[in-house]
């Protein structure tokens, strides 16, 4: 998505995912850096499916972390006003109130330095707070140590001493955006994506799930996008796809589908998908028939019974479902014909959603190698060329099958990691094309011309030879460098653990740790954003096909 991810805490961080508040880098954040936002880890899990769908106003304030999440707080004598205020204040920020005290609560809020409770909690090692503890971390938007609170041990003019060292700043760039409990749901069921037709996608489709693997390899990016087919779907989600949405459920009105070359449970599968949006069911045979839908895996030459009504595949059900209208078009159509192995190396980027899946399978079925990671030794980037800029006049936007190309713009991120791949593809002479290049070769059978301007994006200078046989050597000579600008704003480590004495500077020079806009990190002239997912779909095809087999990770 356009992020730089790092184990160490760099002076040009500005987000922290907290698994554990009880981390020296944690600490440090809340104490010296009020540039940081502090997130769970499935925010970024809620951000990347949101991305996908084309959601390109995601603001990562949205998704901080409560200042008291996780924690169990007892608010013990503080007065009955005092303490219906402070107990409010608490669970509107993610903390649960209670008023027993036990091992596992995290803390006790009280003014006085008596009771059974405080008495308790001292013998226990449960911190005693003062009140002044929950006003400051909700003035900080995090948890504060609770050492600079404790009435056990700091005096009363004490209180909150060098707890934080920026709340001159603090107060100065206070969001406008205002806190409320649980803004990142708990479950994992809440992460689910939903769609204009949530049941029904989720059936075609299944469930998104997102992997991925950091590398700081200046020639590589990382993108776990592998698609998983599955033969069965979960009862749970037939069960789902039967209710009738009243918005959905007419999308195939007068259509009457043959099913034909399916196993019997991908055939029940899409038997229920379809009569839930108005279709009707029926044999080859019938003459009440309006298309033949057979798997996207096969050709006319693997379908022997009668051709004179329309041949689509489960890729039409798919793309008129993902859009919510009818979508007759190439993608939907059957395949011309389907290749061996060519050992053709190929990477994609810019898509998103029912695009990246598809693309994906087209490759597989071309034959070639398709690859999660853009590497300099790749023989093909593929691009979505939408949002680039390019001229809608130009030959690309005219490929015989305008909706091969016309596909929803990649999100910004995802814009600037094209627009960055595509430099580092020159750099290292890589063919350049579009969607068509792929759609071209499943329709001829032959590999097309790199150079033809209907899909050519960028094509290796003549002197290297127009073809796969591209030179190793001028590739391998092609490696991005920083520029000397960036090298001036060197990112610094965080401490990692308190057993370390001499960890390294923790701070830039600067006065202020925010990096001015104009001086970019090295890391951020190659970003590895995760813009394609690892899928999984429903498969309607035979599983031992060969042309289905999982890509291999690399």
């Amino acid at each position: 998505m356009g992020g730089d991810y790092s184990n160490d805490l760099m002076s040009d961080t500005t987000v922290l995912v907290v698994g554990d508040r009880e981390t020296e880098k944690y600490r440090f954040c809340v104490k010296k850096r009020f540039d940081v936002v502090f997130v769970r880890p499935n925010a970024i899990k809620i951000l990347h499916e949101k991305w996908l769908e084309g959601d390109d106003g995601l603001d990562i304030a949205h998704y901080k972390l409560p200042a008291f999440d996780g924690l169990s707080i007892c608010v013990s004598r503080i007065g009955d006003h005092s303490k219906s205020k402070f107990s409010k204040l608490i669970s509107d920020n993610g903390g649960v109130v209670t008023d027993s005290l036990t091992m596992s609560s995290s803390c006790v809020v009280s003014t006085e330095r008596s009771g059974k409770r405080y008495e308790k909690a001292i013998e226990w090692k449960v911190p005693v707070v003062h009140p002044k503890w929950v006003e400051d971390c909700i003035r900080r938007k995090a948890t504060l140590d609770m050492k600079y609170y404790e009435i056990d041990k700091i005096n009363a003019a004490d209180l909150g001493a060098n707890s934080c060292l920026v709340w001159e700043h603090v107060t100065k760039d206070e969001p406008k955006i205002r806190q409320t409990r649980q803004l990142i749901p708990e479950t994992d069921e809440s992460l689910k994506i939903t769609k204009k037709a949530p049941s029904l996608w989720g059936s075609i489709m299944g469930n998104l799930k997102a992997q991925s693997k950091p590398k700081n390899e200046s020639s590589t990016w990382e993108e776990e996008q592998v698609v998983d087919e599955q033969p069965q779907i979960q009862d749970r989600e037939l069960a789902e796809v039967s209710k009738p949405k009243h918005h959905e459920q007419r999308l195939f009105d007068n259509f009457t589908f043959a099913i034909s070359l399916f196993t019997k449970a991908q055939e029940e599968t899409l038997s229920r998908v379809l009569i839930s949006n108005g279709s009707e069911i029926a044999s080859v045979e019938d003459a009440s028939s309006t298309h033949i839908l057979i798997p996207s895996n096969c050709t006319m030459d693997d379908y022997t019974g009668p051709k004179t009504l329309p041949i689509v595949t489960e890729w039409f059900i798919e793309r008129s479902l993902h859009y919510g209208e009818i979508r007759n078009d190439r993608w939907g159509q059957v395949l011309y014909q389907k290749m061996s192995n060519s050992g053709v190396g190929i990477s994609i980027s810019g898509f998103s959603g029912i695009e990246l899946l598809h693309i994906t399978k087209l490759i597989k079925y071309l034959g070639c190698e398709f690859h999660e990671t853009f590497r300099k030794d790749r023989d093909f980037l593929v691009v979505n060329i939408n949002g680039l800029g390019i001229p809608k006049d130009s030959p690309l936007f005219h490929y015989r099958y305008p909706e091969v190309v016309e596909m929803p713009a990649p999100s910004s991120a995802s814009l600037m990691s094209t627009k960055a791949k595509i430099s580092a593809a020159k750099k290292w002479n890589v063919h350049v094309v579009s969607a068509a290049f792929i759609w071209e070769w499943i329709d001829t059978g032959l590999q097309p011309s790199n150079s033809n301007p209907e899909w050519n994006v960028y094509s290796p200078p003549a002197n290297l030879a127009d073809s796969l046989n591209t030179n190793d050597a001028s590739k391998s000579n092609s490696i991005p460098t920083a520029s000397a600008e960036s090298l001036e704003h060197a990112k610094l480590p965080s401490p990692r653990k308190k057993k370390r004495k001499n960890w390294g500077r923790l701070v830039g020079k600067a006065q202020e740790s925010q990096l001015s806009a104009d001086n970019e990190p090295i890391s951020n002239l190659f970003p590895e954003p995760l813009e394609e997912i690892q899928l999984t779909q429903v498969s309607y095809e035979n599983d031992d096909d060969p042309f289905m087999k999982k890509p291999r990770r690399r």
